[in-house]
């Protein structure tokens, strides 16, 4: 995140990137007289009354860091900020249970069905954390300069202290881990420093966070309890979620559908097998669109499982890559799909469009494109906002968009060639399509890697590779 991080004034940042819920979400009123607002569910929902007064104003001052959880989730639950559609809950010992790393932030705002995922309460009210349905995360520390991740008095606002770094580093993993569980387009965190607090918006370019500001002041707490009432009455695009991509119900006719494709897999039948890895229980299945421009417009859903890939960090690409299944035709073949935030440059063309190209010029062990294309509005505001505060700078960051790109072809590590025959064979494959693309269609890869090289397994029952 070098270079990445820039801390604004708090109504900056509110009229930047938090959207108005006041605004007309609806033609239609209730009963009551009170505007209605989208729910997590989809469904339309009366709003609570905007909060009058502080509700941290009050709150118990605490001794030790986990004082803070209770103190902050009681605070907020009090309030009355959401309807039933959000809770606000304590995670702060227990990972979740899909992921190694054990990760688990204090706290998080969660729609009512990813809470009542949650399990049991402990003996002190906390649950365990569960990246795939947390909308906000929530962390606490005691100190406000020592456990502060940002330092305005530096121009980058980063931390040189090794504690600050440290906690920098945990707010990184969050953001991470939330998108790598997710399909976001952003994120919001919020993070209480003592008797400070901040707001951060994060995407693929980069971080913007609020200044500091004294949450129990009774007018910038009462700004920090509108953001949140703000919040759970935004719409899912506009908290931060994609909505090209539809969260697959366990229970569901497409998710049966997808273990029924594995009930009985053949020995030799390595993309089934590998499809039959991702479908992780313990993780989310999704239905995406991807655009298809192949056939001129619209586009098409595929189904899938756990990534069969994930490119680490928060900033850059956020490559996913998934074995997917036709929605309409789910007997079918296993596909390839590609999930990243590609960069933004007239100089870098579409990776499905040089695919073509090189399909066009009869280029051989060259991966076929089925369908591909950006994703309508999903792209990064970092870094069209940073120059307004960085003036007379270059801005080191680049424009994301988001982008998918499903293939025919699933291959397979390279590393996991059976003989040393396969393996000069693969690479001979991999030379020979380099040579064939510079020769006929003037393109060079400029990329090349064993994890760009793929063992892959033709119709015919032929192993070659995929470059």
């Amino acid at each position: 995140m070098h270079k990445k991080i820039t801390c604004i004034p708090f109504d900056d940042f509110i009229a930047r990137f938090v959207p108005d819920a006041r605004a007309p979400r609806s033609s239609s009123d209730s009963a009551s007289g009170k505007p209605e607002c989208e729910s997590p569910t989809g469904h339309d929902v009366e709003r609570p009354d905007p909060p009058s007064s502080n509700p941290f104003k009050d709150m118990p001052r605490p001794t030790v860091e986990k004082d803070m959880y209770k103190n902050i989730i009681d605070a907020l639950s009090r309030a009355s900020l959401t309807t039933d559609e959000f809770h606000f809950v304590s995670t702060p010992y227990k990972g979740d249970s899909s992921e190694r790393s054990g990760q688990a932030v204090d706290c998080g705002m969660y729609p009512k069905e990813g809470a009542s995922r949650l399990g049991p309460a402990n003996d002190e009210g906390h649950r365990r954390v569960n990246w795939s349905w947390i909308d906000i995360a929530i962390e606490c520390k005691m100190n406000s300069t020592d456990d502060d991740p940002f330092d305005e008095a530096r121009d980058t606002h980063e931390p040189v202290a090794v504690g600050r770094r440290e906690v920098l580093g945990q707010v990184l993993d969050y953001a991470r881990l939330i998108f790598q569980y997710q399909q976001r387009t952003f994120q919001f965190m919020v993070l209480f420093l003592g008797d400070m607090a901040r707001i951060l918006r994060i995407d693929h370019a980069g971080i913007f966070a609020t200044a500091k500001f004294k949450y129990r002041d009774e007018a910038a707490g009462l700004k920090l309890a509108h953001f949140f009432w703000n919040h759970a009455l935004l719409s899912s695009a506009e908290r931060g979620h994609d909505t090209t991509a539809t969260r697959l119900d366990p229970n569901g006719p497409d998710a049966e559908r997808m273990r029924e494709q594995v009930k009985t897999v053949e020995l030799d039948d390595y993309v089934r097998k590998m499809f039959a890895d991702t479908l992780d229980e313990e993780w989310p299945w999704w239905k995406l669109e991807v655009p298809n421009k192949k056939h001129g417009g619209g586009s098409r859903a595929f189904l899938v499982g756990k990534p069969h890939f994930i490119a680490p960090g928060v900033a850059g690409r956020a490559t996913r890559g998934y074995i997917a299944l036709d929605a309409d035709n789910p007997d079918g073949p296993p596909v390839f799909l590609k999930d990243a935030w590609r960069v933004v440059s007239d100089d870098i063309e579409q990776e499905g469009s040089v695919l073509k190209t090189l399909r066009e010029h009869q280029v051989r062990f060259t991966p076929t494109p089925v369908c591909h294309g950006d994703l309508a509005g999903q792209e990064t505001q970092t870094q069209a906002v940073w120059p307004k505060y960085h003036p007379g700078k270059e801005c080191p960051l680049k424009t994301h968009q988001h982008y998918r790109l499903v293939v025919k072809e699933v291959g397979k590590p390279l590393e996991q060639f059976k003989r040393s025959f396969d393996l000069v064979g693969a690479i001979w494959c991999c030379v020979y399509a380099h040579f064939q693309a510079y020769e006929e269609a003037n393109i060079i890869h400029r990329d090349i890697s064993t994890g760009n090289m793929l063992l892959f397994r033709n119709e015919e029952g032929q192993e070659g590779a995929t470059a």
